[in-house]
Parts: structure tokens; C-alpha cells; sequence
């Protein structure tokens, strides 16, 4: 038990003197300071514990003898040792200066106040001792040379019998034990401190000693290592010919290929034997070198890591794509590249794919934002149309018969269903309707597309131009106006630089021969055929058979959207006819397209007068446009109704609720600000459920919406309304109003 208790007392004091003697901020690895700045924590630690012992006895003689210098001196050392022992942040250097500066003032005052025979000359001892073992061998003899001088005054002093204390003195046994204690002191300081020297010598024998033993160990796995080289070469090489990527060595210098493994030769279709030497250039497709082979190669590979997509020529001809990674390496002293190459040929179709989906949903996106816009216009659009063709058929009822100003009226009601025929052709791209067909003479649309160009091609553009031809087709005006327009457009575009000539023939084609049949891949019968010519630059060979494909086009970017000749194709396949094109590059194109033919019934297309339902009911009509509401007011008081106009939707509401039953029908336009057609429908059906609504709109997506509100929407026209439309709408929806018979469609 007792040996239990004594050691853990020891183990429990070694802890604490080698806590408070380590140093805080330095470490083993810091070598001979670490051990330094200990030594001077073990003297520190020595003299506060043992110096107790010293100081006591020396201040109590130092008080009996009236040595008050010595004793203020000894507590101010004592006090100093504390501070520097527990104050751990002072620095090293200010601790170590210290405490040699305090062994060596203590010497020299006992010596100069007591006398030699007291302690003073062993602190002069202990100088030069803690000097060299805490600051090393020049501290050491400074401090011995300092000893010296001072040896050298004392002497003198002595010999002149100058220092009083050479008379005897009393209190001769506490002087012993003053003397004795100090001794004491700096033995153990003087042995301690050796002793911590000797131990760091002895830890640095060990760290050395383990050190050797590393590299002894380091020496026999490198003896083991260059032993397992021939195998690892063997594997490694097995890896490198059994590695899927192409691998390819290859010079600086020469550009000749000095190794390649085995997926390199099966990717190029070569031999091992005659890859291996050959010139890098014959490799690479010519197309993607720029100026000098040697200028591409330096600037593109050796500069670089990864290149992508570099064609690479096979043996047998053909061309793969490949992707490379390269490394420098050194082989025989020889600088190489390390080249991995990794056939893409496969995913380069796959991308070409994906970016011709991609391109395809941009074009999808951009036809769709041009159907917004369109639909976004439309509503403007067909007001304007509205009054043009509204007020055109007023003054039409107001003119002479057979006079000129009637001639240029039906010219500009003309035009103005022409407008309308293209406003549906816009609202095409937002929607697709069914297009009606109905007969239509080509040779009257031929007639106003060479009238537009005429103001519009340049002078140096001959038209010429055959087309007394009444033969009628099955179609759309509007459609026949696109044909015209785009190929005269790109006939124009071809002439732009040097000018041409562009001619338009009509005439009739009569396919009886299976040959002709085949040829055009058409059936026996009659055809109108329309040649359209031009002796512009003419289409390349490569181009001809792609020409009707969507967004193929010869022309710069931004000068057309490659859909004007794939609308055309559309459009004559639609009809079950044929378009043929003919071109030679220099010379111009020709294209020629057939229709079937119908009988001629006599059917013009002049404008018919006809009887209009009157009637004598009162009419609300409200539209934001005041010439609308003032169209539409004339246009049904010439039939015989009472007319009340408003140009505000809330005012019309408050004239209704002021008097419900003052009106028998409400036409309305459909985008108005404040309120809308549609709200101000509701707010009418609230006052009085049975008065019917007509709802008029240029545009609008809620069409098919409203088109389901039976109960308070009647009827849905679209703008521009017709006199013909509106009266006759007018009158179908009173008078199933009159029956109570729904009238919505």
C-alpha cells in the first residue's frame, strides 16, 4: 500500500514538473530551443522551490547585519523568478537574459557588500554555466571573460585592503548556512541543467537512431520495388494493349507514331506494323489542319490536355470522329504525347440529331410566338378593316350605277376583303382553321399579285407576263396569293444584284399519256398550269431536292425563314396537284405548277346586289370605335331599325338598367377597356334574361368559350362584319327571339 501511495505521489510530482517545464509555444520538433527554453524553466522552478530555503535565512541576516540593499535585492529576485515561472507569454528570450543577468547582479553584490566568503563568488560560478547552456558557447564566454575582469577588481581590492569585510565579522555560523543553502542552489542548478542537456542529447540519439532504421527500410522496399519492375512492366503493358481507348505514343519532334496498342489499330483499320512509324499527318483529315501541319499540331495539342472531335482517317478511307486526351511523357529520353483517343463517331450523329430536335423547337417556339403576335394584332386589324369595308359598302349604295367612282369603291371593297382574306391567313400561324374552297379564277389573282410587285421590284426587274386564261380552280384566294407572292418573291430576291426578267405564264395542261402521268405524278385529266421564271442566280444541284423541305433556304440570315416554298408545296399537294422546279446555277429557275381544272359556270366573282332583311326594332350598339358604332348605326337605319349608339360600355349599362325595355337586341364589341363585351352581356342578362346579345370580335381566344354561353350570348360574328352579315344575323336572332328559339351557334 505504502509503495501503491509512493508512486502515484511520484508519478503525480512528475506530472507537475514536466507541466510547468514545458515550454508552451515551441515542440520537440523545434530541436535544441525546445530544450533550451526548458532548462530555463527547470532553473526558474529550482529556484522558487529551493531558493526559499536560501532567501529566508539570507534576508534574516541580511536584516540582523542592516544589509538592506541585499535583502530589497534577494525579495526583488525571488518575486522576479515567480513571475517569470508563471507568466507563461513572456517571451523566451526576456526569461532567459533574466535569469543569467539576476545569477550574475546576485553574485556581484554579495561579493561586494559581504565578501567572497559568503555566497557570491558560487553565482559568479553558476554565470558562465547557465550562460552556455541556455544561450550556447558565446554566451558562455562573455560571461567567463565578465568573471574574469571581476576575479581581477576583487584581487586588487583585497590587495589594497579596501573592502571592510575582510575584518571578521559576526554571526559566523548563520553565515555558514547562508553560504551552505546557496551552495545547495546552485549545485542543483548547475547538475539540473546539465542533466536536461544531457536528456535532449539523449532524445535526439533516439529520433537519429530511428531515422536510420526509416531508411534502412526505405532502402530494402526499394531493393523489393526494382525487383517487382520487370513484372510491373509486364502487367502494365498487358493493361495498355487490353485497354479499350485507343492509345497512340507519338514523338514531338518527328510526328511519327512510335507505339500503339491494339483498340488504336482496330479503330484506324491498320496493322500493328504499319501503324507504328507512320507520319502523324497521314492520319488526320486534311480538313482540319490550318497552314502548316506542324503550326496546327504545336498549337492544338501539345498546348492542350483535351481536344475535342478530331477526324481521323482509316486505313480503308472512311472518317471517325474522335475525342483525344493527351499527357506528355518521356520515354528513352525522347519527349512523346501519350495520345487516348475515344471513337465519338456514334454520339456525333446522336448530337447532330438532338440539334437539329433542338433547332426544330426553337422554330416550333418562334412560329409560336408569331401566332401570339398575330392573334395580339388581329382584334386592331379587323376594326380597321371594319370601317374600310363597312363604309365602302354605304357609299356603294350611294353612287350611280356603272360610274367610275362605283368602279373604284368595288376596288377598294375589293382590297378590303382581301386584307380580311390575309388577317385569316395570319391567325393561321395562332390557329389552324378550315380553309373553304370555293371556285376561284387564277388569272384575277394572278392580275393583283403583278400589280403589288410592279410598285414594289426594283426597276431593273423586267415582268412579263401571259395570263388570259379563265380557268377555274377549287381553292382559296388567299392561298393562291401566297403561291404567287413567294415564288415571285424569290425569283426577285435572285435578280436583286444584276436584275432579270421575271415572267408569269397561265395555260391549260392536258395529261393523257401514262408517260405524263407518271412523270408528274399526276392523274389523266385537264390542269391550268402556272410558270413562274426568273434569270436570277439559279439553285445549286445539291439544293434542289431539299428545296421544299421546312427552313431550307439560300438566302443570308436574317433575309428569310426557309417556309415560304414548304407552304407552297403544302399547299399544291392540298389541292392534288404538282409543282416542278427547274434551275441551272447562272442561268435562273423555273417552276411550274398544276392545278386540276373545274368547268367554268360563268361564276365572276362581281359583286351581286342583294335584298336585305329590314326590320323596325330598337338597337343598342356599342363599340369602344366610334366609327364602328357609326358604320353599324347607318348601315341598320337605312334597313329601318332605331338606332341607339354608345362608345362606352358602363354608359351603355346605365342607359340599359335606366330603361330595360327600351331595347330589343344589344350588339356589342367584344375588347373594351372599363368593361368587356362579355361582362357587359352578364350585367345585361341580370336586368332582363330574355333580350337577346350579338357579340362582335376582331380576335380572341375565348371565342370557343363564348360560343357555350347560350343563355346569354345569342350569336358570336368575328370583325370586320360585313352589311350582308350583320343584317341578316340581325334578323335571324330577333326573330328567334320573337319564337324563343335558341339562335346561338
Amino acid at each position: 500500500m505504502k509503495q501503491i501511495l509512493s508512486a502515484k505521489i511520484n508519478s503525480e510530482i512528475l506530472s507537475f514538473f514536466n507541466k510547468i517545464t514545458t515550454p508552451k509555444e515551441s515542440t520537440l520538433s523545434d530541436g535544441l530551443k525546445f530544450w533550451q527554453e526548458r532548462v530555463v524553466l527547470t532553473i526558474l522552478l529550482t529556484g522558487l522551490v529551493l531558493g526559499l530555503f536560501a532567501y529566508v535565512p539570507s534576508v534574516l541576516l541580511c536584516i540582523k547585519e542592516k544589509l538592506w540593499a541585499v535583502a530589497l535585492f534577494d525579495t526583488a529576485i525571488y518575486a522576479m523568478v515567480f513571475v517569470l515561472l508563471f507568466f507563461r507569454r513572456i517571451p523566451f528570450k526576456i526569461k532567459a537574459y533574466s535569469v543569467i543577468l539576476s545569477s550574475y547582479l546576485l553574485g556581484m553584490i554579495l561579493v561586494a557588500v559581504v565578501g567572497p566568503s559568503a555566497s557570491g563568488p558560487v553565482w559568479l560560478f553558476v554565470f558562465p554555466v547557465v550562460a552556455s547552456v541556455i544561450l550556447g558557447f558565446r554566451a558562455s564566454m562573455i560571461a567567463l571573460l565578465i568573471n574574469c575582469l571581476m576575479l581581477i577588481v576583487i584581487g586588487i581590492f583585497i590587495y589594497l585592503d579596501f573592502p571592510y569585510w575582510l575584518h571578521p565579522k559576526p554571526h559566523t555560523i548563520t553565515r555558514w548556512i547562508t553560504i551552505s543553502f546557496n551552495f545547495i542552489l546552485l549545485n542543483a542548478i548547475a547538475a539540473l541543467s546539465i542533466s536536461m542537456v544531457l536528456r535532449g542529447l539523449q532524445q535526439t540519439l533516439s529520433d537519429e537512431k530511428t531515422l536510420r532504421k526509416s531508411l534502412e527500410k526505405q532502402v530494402a522496399d526499394r531493393i523489393e520495388a526494382e525487383k517487382s519492375l520487370v513484372e510491373s512492366e509486364r502487367r502494365y503493358r498487358t493493361l495498355f494493349q487490353g485497354a479499350n481507348e485507343g492509345i497512340l505514343i507519338i514523338e514531338i519532334h518527328s510526328f511519327k507514331i512510335v507505339f500503339a496498342n491494339h483498340a488504336a489499330c482496330r479503330m484506324l483499320k491498320y496493322n500493328k506494323d504499319h501503324l507504328t512509324g507512320k507520319h502523324l499527318q497521314t492520319i488526320v483529315d486534311s480538313t482540319c489542319i490550318a497552314n502548316s501541319f506542324e503550326n496546327w499540331w504545336n498549337a492544338e495539342y501539345v498546348n492542350h490536355a483535351h481536344i475535342r472531335d478530331l477526324s481521323l482517317q482509316c486505313n480503308d478511307g472512311s472518317i471517325i470522329h474522335t475525342d483525344i486526351s493527351n499527357t506528355k511523357i518521356n520515354i528513352d529520353n525522347q519527349d512523346c504525347i501519350a495520345c487516348f483517343l475515344t471513337d465519338i463517331t456514334d454520339q456525333k450523329v446522336k448530337e447532330k440529331e438532338k440539334q437539329m430536335l433542338q433547332e426544330s423547337l426553337l422554330r416550333a417556339q418562334k412560329m409560336e410566338s408569331i401566332g401570339i403576335l398575330a392573334g395580339g394584332i388581329a382584334h386592331d386589324f379587323n376594326n380597321i378593316l371594319s370601317s374600310i369595308i363597312g363604309y365602302t359598302e354605304l357609299s356603294m349604295d350611294d353612287v350611280e350605277n356603272n360610274s367610275l367612282l362605283e368602279d373604284n369603291l368595288k376596288e377598294i371593297y375589293t382590297a378590303g376583303l382581301r386584307a380580311k382574306d390575309l388577317v385569316k391567313q395570319i391567325l393561321a400561324f395562332a390557329r389552324q382553321p378550315d380553309e373553304s374552297f370555293k371556285p376561284t379564277q387564277v388569272n384575277s389573282i394572278a392580275r393583283e399579285v403583278i400589280q403589288l410587285l410592279r410598285a414594289t421590284v426594283p426597276k431593273t426587274i423586267e415582268i412579263i407576263y401571259n395570263i388570259d386564261n379563265n380557268a377555274l380552280i377549287m381553292g382559296s384566294p388567299t392561298h393562291l396569293h401566297q403561291i404567287f407572292m413567294n415564288l415571285c418573291m424569290n425569283a426577285v430576291h435572285s435578280m436583286e444584284e444584276s436584275g432579270g426578267r421575271l415572267e408569269i405564264n397561265l395555260s391549260n395542261f392536258n395529261i393523257k399519256s401514262s408517260i405524263d402521268e407518271s412523270y408528274l405524278q399526276l392523274k389523266q385529266g385537264d390542269y391550268i398550269k402556272i410558270e413562274i421564271s426568273d434569270t436570277g442566280s439559279g439553285i445549286p444541284p445539291e439544293l434542289i431536292k431539299t428545296i421544299f423541305e421546312p427552313y431550307v433556304t439560300t438566302k443570308g440570315v436574317g433575309e428569310g425563314s426557309g417556309l415560304g416554298l414548304a407552304v407552297v408545296h403544302g399547299i399544291v399537294k392540298t389541292y392534288g396537284g404538282e409543282i416542278v422546279v427547274d434551275s441551272e446555277v447562272g442561268k435562273g429557275s423555273v417552276f411550274s405548277i398544276y392545278f386540276p381544272m373545274i368547268e367554268n359556270r360563268g361564276e365572276t366573282g362581281v359583286i351581286e346586289p342583294e335584298s336585305l332583311p329590314t326590320g323596325a326594332e330598337r338597337i343598342l350598339i356599342v363599340d369602344d370605335e366610334l366609327p364602328i358604332v357609326k358604320y353599324a348605326g347607318q348601315t341598320l337605319q337605312r334597313l329601318g331599325y332605331k338606332i341607339t349608339l354608345q362608345t362606352s360600355s358602363r354608359e351603355a349599362l346605365r342607359l340599359f338598367q335606366a330603361d330595360p325595355y327600351a331595347f330589343d337586341i344589344v350588339v356589342t364589341d367584344m375588347t373594351m377597356p372599363d368593361m368587356t363585351g362579355e361582362q357587359l352581356a352578364d350585367a345585361i342578362k341580370i336586368i332582363r334574361a330574355d333580350v337577346p346579345v350579338i357579340l362582335c370580335t376582331g380576335y380572341s381566344k375565348r371565342i370557343p368559350i363564348l360560343q357555350t354561353k347560350v343563355s346569354v350570348i345569342n350569336r358570336v360574328l368575328m370583325k370586320p362584319v360585313s352589311k350582308t352579315d350583320l343584317a341578316k344575323t340581325l334578323r335571324n336572332v330577333l326573330d328567334a327571339a320573337k319564337k324563343n328559339i335558341p339562335t346561338h351557334i
